[in-house]
């Protein structure tokens, strides 16, 4: 989900994850890490990546707690 949802944006923005991770002041590896769920944004950042990417931050949140 998350994957799908950085590459929309970063097509729709003309940016790349590297972009996005300067955006949220963390790197690109640490959005490839919460991508695969190996790692858990703070809830400030979780909020602002939410945001960016057009979800809900409660969602996002619980999206990352259900490691499945």
């Amino acid at each position: 989900m998350l994957n799908e949802r950085i590459e929309i944006w970063c097509a729709a923005n003309g940016k790349n994850r590297a972009a996005l991770a300067a955006m949220l002041g963390t790197s690109a590896n640490a959005i490839s890490k919460w991508a695969a769920r190996r790692s858990v944004p703070r809830v400030e950042t979780n909020k602002r990546l939410a945001e960016l990417l057009g979800l809900d931050p409660v969602q996002l949140r619980e999206w990352f707690k259900a490691k499945n």
